[in-house]
């Protein structure tokens, strides 16, 4: 007898989406929306209110747009209760909060910006599963998405603070996929490469013609295309996928010749 059909919507489910105001964390959380979530967006930008409230315009989902400085635990931690209480329980948390801006040499990079890049790209996420996964691993479900980068694995010069703390959020997602798979939870990572965002919009024009000619599609990614994989693996249908590191770069991280 052949398995059930298992939906790739989220009707009935609860979302929250750090770094959730533009670019690719503002594309995850409308995906989510258009697939059934209702949508917590937490952001530091005061824009982040009115990102939710075109996604709920869009969509006739129920939003909320929180102003989240996700190195703030005591913060994070009050809109997670506050998400449950007006939306009810996270069912799914994706860490998409991140700096991008602090570009330097490692001997000449000022320790407090590389300990910021730590602070908000891993321990920000860091802080975000711990205030989650405990509703998540009492109720036996939950979906955890960590948006790494493919700066992860391949290294990215002037860039030691971005590629530690996305590195480290890979070791992180590993170790929180093994330690809840049994409660019903899963926990991945997407891998973006060169996305069409407002951080790769700061590169220098030339420099960015340059990389993406390093990309076998020639073309830069979309955030829309981040936020389907990221759709996906919030799903029912991602219950086999865990601890994975998904790039989505279009083979960015192979060699070109």
């Amino acid at each position: 007898m052949s398995a059930p059909f298992v939906s790739a919507r989220h009707d009935g489910r609860v979302a929250l989406v750090t770094g959730a105001s533009r670019g690719i964390g503002h594309a995850i959380a409308r995906i989510l929306a258009h697939d059934g979530a209702d949508v917590a967006l937490l952001d530091i930008l005061d824009s982040v209110g009115a990102a939710a409230d075109r996604i709920a315009d869009e969509t006739g989902r129920r939003t909320l747009g929180a102003v989240v400085d996700v190195t703030d635990e005591a913060a994070v931690q009050a809109a997670l209760a506050d998400a449950a209480a007006r939306l009810g329980p996270v069912d799914i948390l994706v860490n998409c909060a991140a700096l991008t801006t602090n570009v330097d040499r490692v001997v000449k990079m000022p320790r407090a910006a590389f300990e910021r890049d730590l602070s908000v790209n891993l321990t920000g996420a860091f802080t975000a599963i711990q205030a989650a996964l405990p509703s998540m691993t009492e109720r036996g479900w939950g979906r955890i998405v960590n948006i790494s980068s493919g700066a992860a694995e391949i290294g990215g010069f002037g860039q030691a603070g971005y590629v530690a703390s996305k590195a480290g959020l890979v070791g992180l997602t590993k170790t929180v996929a093994l330690e809840a798979a049994r409660k019903g939870v899963t926990c991945n990572a997407l891998l973006p490469g060169l996305i069409d965002a407002p951080a790769a919009a700061a590169i220098r024009g030339d420099m960015r013609e340059r990389i993406a000619g390093l990309i076998p599609t020639r073309r830069l990614g979309t955030p829309e295309e981040v936020g389907y994989a990221a759709s996906f693996l919030a799903s029912a249908r991602a219950s086999y996928v865990n601890g994975a590191t998904l790039f989505v770069s279009s083979g960015q991280e192979l060699f070109v010749f």
